[in-house]
């Protein structure tokens, strides 16, 4: 069931509100929040379908003066959004409306008839008072908390009792930005963002939430995320934020220690935006910890660094998170801390995009691999790879690099390339000196120009499977089998548009197109009709001859024919059919 929520708070201040504020929540059937939903505020009748009429709605009580919601005081454009809390807010006049949600993951929701009653304040001309309606009364005062004559201040008789409260605080959360104010609270210290939410985790001991409200900041100290063990501490970054990292660090860095990394449920949500110069290391840093879940973030712009750069955190999620102009869209390695190894193992992309990165949209490295052990286990499922890569370096650059990484599984992701790029590789899997061990690629979607010489390159791959990939660009070679690959699983996908289907020397064990198994060790239906022979085959005497392709025609090299003009050129191999 998808939850509505519709708050109405009633405000008092030295001039009576015009319009009364609605706040809106939206979650999906596992409480999960929806962020970047579209809320409608629609007169009545209304066609939700149209999502019109639309209300003349609001950014503060009096259409004017200082922003609450949204971006300005006076008038809003719909549809507003949910911010990375699935939550919303608006002012309207009192009325009755049709409220509607349109989201991506709960599809359209309409709420009729929804009241939206005036403020509880009265006025007689003097003095503004709260009201009440009791039942089977009219509007009277209650209380008699009114304004005073100067209507500047609240008149309160009797005692009254408050709870203690911290400037900048509301429960467990903190405003980062509060220390922007003339007078900031007690806690803060430093001079830009990140030192404020420093001061922040600092103030409650790495035991709450820190809030960054939306603004656009200039950001030099590099946000330390407290790291503890079942740790409590959240970074809300709202989705209209954007950080402009100008140091020389990490914008955003959680680094365990040995003995704190267990279970130190890091949480990073809100959907803002990270924007690094190429002076900056990355965006994001994690270490040698366990428990991560980031959600909607962007980095962009980082131009000689990382805008993920994980050393050996593991059990990590980031869902929705978008990556763009870094030099490496996502880095993950292993690392020793205090003398143990940490290897990034079970870190999970869902959705989201890596695009115009100049070296790898993703690098699996296996540079700590021979100290610390292979990357494991780790997931990109429904991510857009585009773009990435440089023809100035066309061979060490891509879309997609896993260097090292055992069990590791990319799935239901999109791969393309635009006609201008000649790199070598979408996909490049192992190298002379890393296995890449059982890997699986299941499910995507490739688009290479004629310019990119391998969709699928598998220098040195151990009993991977590739199944239902798709490739409809026009490469050289849908899949290389390089020389070092053993037990290759491969079929059935879709690459016949390219040059080669498949080429290379490495050890198959096959399907067929037609998803039915082989029989024959090292052999291969090409989807032209022919079987293709890697290695070795003894054949007995016979009355025709049979070639062996020197120069790829309709078949590859190496393959056995019979009938010569299938080959660009062939060598008469002694062999003999009937």
């Amino acid at each position: 069931m998808k939850n509505f929520i519709l708050t109405l708070f009633l405000i008092s201040s030295s001039c009576l509100a015009q319009y009364v504020r609605l706040d809106f929540s939206l979650k999906n059937a596992q409480e999960q929040l929806i962020s970047n939903a579209q809320v409608y505020i629609l007169t009545q009748p209304a066609n939700p379908q149209s999502f019109s009429p639309q209300a003349t709605i609001y950014g503060s009580s009096t259409g004017s003066g200082t922003a609450v919601c949204g971006g300005s005081a006076g008038a809003l454009t719909q549809p507003i959004l949910t911010n990375g809390f699935g939550q919303a807010c608006a002012y309207a006049p009192p009325g009755i409306y049709t409220i509607v949600y349109n989201s991506l993951y709960a599809g359209i929701q309409t709420f009729q008839d929804q009241t939206i009653e005036s403020s509880s304040v009265t006025t007689d001309g003097t003095q503004y008072c709260l009201t009440a309606d009791g039942a089977g009364e009219s509007a009277r005062r209650f209380t008699h908390i009114c304004s005073d004559s100067t209507n500047n201040n609240l008149s309160i008789p009797g005692s009254v009792t408050a709870n203690a409260a911290t400037l900048g605080q509301v429960n467990t959360i903190y405003n980062a930005n509060a220390c922007s104010a003339a007078s900031p609270p007690s806690w803060c210290s430093g001079s830009d963002i990140g030192a404020w939410a420093n001061a922040a985790f600092t103030q409650c001991s790495g035991k709450c939430t820190v809030y960054i409200p939306a603004e656009v900041y200039s950001q030099s100290t590099t946000i330390n995320f407290p790291v503890n063990n079942n740790g409590t501490a959240a970074l809300w970054c709202d989705a209209g934020a954007t950080l402009n990292y100008l140091g020389s660090s990490y914008a955003i860095a959680a680094l365990g220690t040995t003995g704190n990394n267990t279970l130190a449920n890091v949480s990073i949500h809100g959907g803002c935006k990270i924007v690094g110069t190429s002076s900056g290391l990355g965006g994001i840093h994690l270490r040698s910890l366990g428990g991560v879940n980031i959600q909607n973030l962007i980095v962009l712009n980082f131009t000689n660094g990382d805008g993920w750069f994980n050393e050996g955190a593991n059990t990590v999620s980031c869902h929705s998170c978008y990556f763009n102009g870094n030099k490496n869209g996502i880095h993950n390695v292993g690392v020793i801390v205090s003398s143990v190894n940490y290897a990034a193992n079970a870190v999970r992309f869902y959705g989201g995009a890596v695009a115009s990165n100049s070296g790898w949209g993703a690098f699996e490295d296996g540079s700590q691999a021979g100290a610390v052990g292979n990357n494991e286990n780790n997931l990109y499922n429904g991510v857009v790879f585009e773009t990435n890569g440089t023809n100035a370096n066309p061979s060490t650059s891509g879309n997609l690099f896993v260097q090292s990484c055992d069990v590791c599984n990319i799935s239901n992701s999109y791969f393309e390339y635009g006609p201008t790029q000649t790199l070598t590789n979408q996909v490049l899997l192992g190298d002379n000196t890393h296995a890449v061990n059982d890997l699986t690629m299941f499910d995507n979607w490739y688009g290479s120009a004629s310019s990119i010489t391998n969709t699928i390159n598998c220098v040195n791959c151990i009993r991977p499977t590739f199944q239902v990939n798709t490739e409809e660009g026009t490469p050289t070679n849908f899949f290389n089998a390089g020389a070092l690959s053993q037990g290759i699983w491969f079929g059935p996908n879709v690459g016949f548009s390219a040059t080669n289907y498949v080429t290379g020397t490495g050890s198959f064990m096959f399907f067929s197109k037609s998803g039915s198994l082989v029989s024959a060790k090292n052999t291969l239906d090409d989807g032209r009709g022919n079987t293709v022979i890697f290695g070795n085959a003894s054949v007995g005497n016979g009355s025709k001859i049979v070639y062996r392709c020197t120069i790829a025609g309709n078949l590859p090299v190496g393959a056995l024919t019979i009938t010569s003009s299938n080959c660009g050129a062939s060598t008469d191999s002694g062999l003999r059919i009937k």
